[in-house]
């Protein structure tokens, strides 16, 4: 669970969210890569509005964008 807070935490601080928000204002999606480069997915549901976060596999066309990303904010 800590490491779950750190990665979302990161993904905020780095500004890693979709523009897409729910209906509270929280953005739809948070994104972060953890230490050992894994790309993590965090999703707002409802109508408990709690992230669940999972990781991005290999083949997913999102990952490859999320890295790059990544690398780019966080070498600034």
């Amino acid at each position: 669970m800590r490491e779950a807070a750190e990665l979302l935490r990161a993904g905020i601080q780095w500004d890693m969210v979709s523009q897409r928000c729910c209906d509270k204002g929280f953005p739809r999606y948070i994104w972060a890569v953890g230490s050992e480069g894994e790309v993590y997915e965090a999703v707002q549901g409802s109508p408990s509005h709690h992230y669940r976060g999972y990781r991005l596999r290999q083949g997913d066309a999102m990952r490859k964008i999320i890295l790059k990303e990544w690398h780019r904010r966080c070498s600034t």
